[in-house]
């Protein structure tokens, strides 16, 4: 089952296709003016402008509104924080596309990959209560962006864990996130090679006392 959509630019008529499914976008690359008409009036689009060429997102439900990834992002990271709060990870559930990837280049057992919805939820988790809980604060900045290009969307944050009795711990890196539709498909967190060997000294002098194993390199 699809739907037809048009966009009316000035003397030109720019028909799209959209497949009724849930969670199906039709996008669609053309020179607009900023006061491009969409038929029917009730279907809504987002404008991305990119190096002159504009991206309109269809949403396949007519109207239901659709978001930006930068809104989405927003969006994610409000949840994101409030399951930190209430151990209620099911708030950033909707956000993540069943097929959801999440990349983490901590040093092990902190980082890996994790495969699906789910075992994301089950990391984040994980990672929030057998890292980020173990220090008595922590303090998170954004250094650069957030920044989209296409379906990503980057940003490069720094954040600082304390704690009484030992010294505080400071590390930055970089997240990328994709999106399909308004689903996010895939999140990684890089740091450089300084960054990981900092973290892994520090746990090794500091993590027993914190409760945070650190498994040794591999030779």
């Amino acid at each position: 089952m699809s739907a037809c959509y048009s966009v009316r630019t000035g003397h030109q008529t720019h028909s799209f296709v959209v497949p009724a499914t849930s969670h199906s976008y039709a996008r669609a690359r053309i020179f607009a003016p900023d006061d491009a008409v969409l038929s029917p009036e009730r279907v809504e689009a987002r404008y991305c402008l990119r190096e002159g060429v504009q991206t309109l997102l269809f949403s396949p439900h007519p109207g239901v509104p659709v978001m930006s990834n930068m809104e989405t992002f927003t969006k994610y990271a409000a949840a994101f924080e409030q399951a930190i709060r209430s151990d209620d990870w099911s708030v950033v559930a909707p956000f993540l596309a069943e097929r959801a990837c999440y990349t983490s280049e901590l040093p092990t057992p902190l980082g890996g990959r994790f495969e699906g919805r789910e075992a994301v939820l089950a990391y984040f988790k994980r990672i929030v209560d057998g890292f980020d809980r173990r220090f008595a604060t922590r303090e998170g900045s954004l250094l650069d962006g957030p920044r989209e290009d296409g379906e990503t969307l980057w940003f490069s944050s720094r954040a600082r864990w304390t704690t009484p009795g030992r010294p505080d711990l400071e590390f930055g890196g970089d997240e990328t996130i994709t999106f399909h539709g308004e689903l996010i498909v895939d999140l990684a967190d890089r740091y450089d090679e300084d960054t990981r060997s900092i973290i892994a000294a520090y746990l090794r002098e500091h993590g027993s006392a914190l409760g945070i194993g650190l498994d040794d390199p591999p030779p």
